[in-house]
């Protein structure tokens, strides 16, 4: 990527407007004396009456108009980048926002344009006067003074912060903003956070750059507060990855009062605020739980009106009242196929680029579960493996009953793939995916992911490779893996079928782990997780009668660390010891249960 220089580049600015009043004046006068100006100015209308975009029009703005009851917080900034299509950078302001110096645009460009990492710059927002509001001590927590390039390898540091961003005052590179599919089409709120996630992900970058100040604050009463939140909360129900991939949105609120308040000795300053605090705790609930509840009350409890008129409105014309009209009206199921461009071609020639024809492959079976399957076949004289999910209705049942939401097999093991192998620990190539979904309900999907040529299972060495290394060899492979394995769960991250047919190593002696369709981020990771994973590759290595218990013990005792047995580690080895006796038993019924599906031999 080639770095561009602040000078060079044309910079497109976006500013929706609705009825601004005093501030498109204000704000209109600001932008005219920044020291870098817009190369073009772009203003949404969605309905003005109050003449607020006479002011922009005087600077030479471009108008484009929106009906009011059609404004989308995605849909009209997608709009905007389509429509200036030839600027690399896209800046965009609130109306209510206010640059605080004739530098800001300036600063924050050249922020951007930093590194060609950087796929996201936003500025720091001030108060437009002193206060000691909740909004105005949660302003000052989420735009401190110091800048900060954020990626995802902060996650565990920061959680869901890492993923903040803000469209009061924020620049987009054009070229990243396209790499993950521009702005939604439609999304209720946080269209920004959504945005920022996909880059981060993609390996982009976020800067918040604290020397480019704007003026904005709002002072909500309780029942904005509601509708704020309660649309917060309805955006990550529609958008639970997020939550998965970076942490969820409630440990920021006690985050933020622990180390803004209880740090600073203001307990009696907390006080009056915990009753704000439980209104906006309610309302992000209520927004997570949005499915069950009818349009109507989701409209009544949401700032975003023209949002569920829309939905509204969408939903009417899906309804007709003769059953002829239903079944003409009814959805099909809609397919989405995800193929990596180094194997795009290969899979063409074997005729592989639809959904159907993935779902059709037999190939060489591997292994056959209910609600699941996998296959391995050759293209092009390289090896893939292909699962396939289905939606079973035995394994939905036990998830409704475990309060197990419905998610997406082959983006969550992918997205879970690509977040190991960003911490560093070695993992399978996925190079192409798909699913097929009905009402938003995934029927069936599958992952394709290329084979590690020369890697074998760790259940397969023990059988013989193992114990023709040397006993050094031995324990230096045992210490490496012990590292790896505590190196994931530090990250976070808990595999939940942790056995040693799941790691494989190949001839340079590293290690991979596999079949992550399982695997969960949780910060903190719980003890129980841990003891889970410890106890699966527990049963595993007894399982295959060539490693002792003394040898068992010593792996522990290198996970943790530790040269000897003390308190805690002995609490853990108890704890491990009844998790194992567990599994085994659970296994000899699983086995059971298979053989009599004729899963099994």
């Amino acid at each position: 990527m080639e770095t561009m220089q602040a000078s060079s580049i044309k910079l497109g600015l976006c500013v929706p407007l609705l009825n601004a009043g005093s501030n498109a004046q204000a704000l209109a006068e600001a932008l005219r004396q920044q020291t870098r100006m817009p190369d073009r100015l772009l203003v949404i209308d969605s309905g003005c009456t109050d003449g607020s975009v006479a002011p922009f029009l005087e600077q030479g703005a471009e108008v484009l108009a929106v009906e009011r009851d059609r404004f989308d917080h995605g849909g009209v900034r997608r709009l905007a980048v389509e429509h200036l299509a030839d600027c690399d950078v896209l800046l965009f302001m609130t109306q209510d926002a206010l640059p605080a110096n004739e530098r800001s645009i300036e600063l924050l460009v050249e922020a951007l344009l930093a590194s060609p990492k950087y796929g996201l710059a936003y500025g720091r927002q001030l108060r437009r006067f002193p206060s000691e509001t909740l909004d105005a001590r949660l302003r000052d927590f989420n735009y401190p003074p110091q800048d900060r390039v954020k990626s995802s390898a902060d996650v565990q540091e920061l959680g869901l912060r890492t993923a903040f961003a803000s469209d009061v005052f924020a620049a987009y590179r054009r070229k990243a903003l396209l790499a993950v599919g521009n702005f939604p089409p439609r999304v209720l709120v946080n269209e920004d956070m959504l945005v920022a996630a996909h880059m981060l992900l993609a390996g982009w970058k976020v800067v918040y750059c604290a020397r480019a100040e704007v003026f904005h604050a709002h002072e909500h009463t309780l029942a904005q507060e509601w509708q704020r939140f309660f649309d917060i909360g309805v955006f990550h129900a529609r958008e639970p990855w997020i939550r998965e991939a970076f942490g969820r949105a409630e440990g920021e609120g006690w985050r933020f009062v622990r180390s803004r308040l209880l740090e600073e000795h203001k307990i009696l300053s907390l006080l009056p605020m915990l009753g704000r605090c439980g209104v906006r705790w309610a309302a992000f609930r209520a927004g997570l739980l949005e499915k069950w509840l009818p349009l109507a009350f989701k409209r009544r409890l949401s700032a975003q009106k023209a949002f569920w008129i829309q939905e509204t409105a969408e939903r009417r014309l899906r309804r007709k009242d003769s059953f002829a009209g239903i079944l003409q009206r009814m959805e099909a199921p809609q397919t989405t196929v995800v193929i990596d461009e180094d194997v795009r071609e290969l899979f063409a020639e074997q005729g592989l680029d639809s959904f159907e024809a993935f779902m059709a492959l037999e190939g060489e079976p591997v292994c056959h579960k209910r609600g699941r399957s996998v296959c391995r076949f050759r293209a092009g004289g390289r090896l893939f493996y292909l699962k396939k999910n289905f939606l079973d209705r035995t394994e939905l049942l036990k998830g409704l009953w475990r309060l197990q939401f419905l998610r997406r097999e082959a983006d969550h093991e992918w997205r879970r793939i690509e977040q190991v192998g960003l911490s560093g620990i070695p993992v399978v190539t996925p190079v192409a995916r798909g699913s097929q979904t009905w009402k938003n309900i995934e029927i069936a999907s599958f992952l394709v992911t290329e084979a590690l040529y020369g890697a074998i299972a760790l259940d397969e060495i023990l059988q013989d490779d193992f114990f023709r290394m040397e006993f050094g060899e031995r324990n230096i492979l045992s210490h490496k893996l012990a590292a790896l394995i505590r190196r994931f769960h530090d990250q976070g991250f808990n595999h939940q079928d942790l056995y040693l047919n799941h790691i494989f190593m190949d001839s340079e002696r590293r290690f991979y782990l596999l079949d992550l369709q399982r695997v969960e981020l949780k910060s903190p990771l719980h003890d129980y997780r841990v003891i889970k994973d410890l106890a699966q590759l527990n049963y595993s290595a007894k399982s295959t009668g060539r490693l002792s218990s003394g040898r068992r013990l010593r792996f522990l005792l290198s996970y943790l660390g530790i040269g000897r047995l003390d308190q805690r580690a002995r609490q853990m080895l108890l704890r491990i010891v009844a998790k194992t006796a567990r599994i085994a038993r659970h296994d000899v019924k699983l086995h059971k249960a298979r053989k009599a599906r004729g899963e099994l031999p």
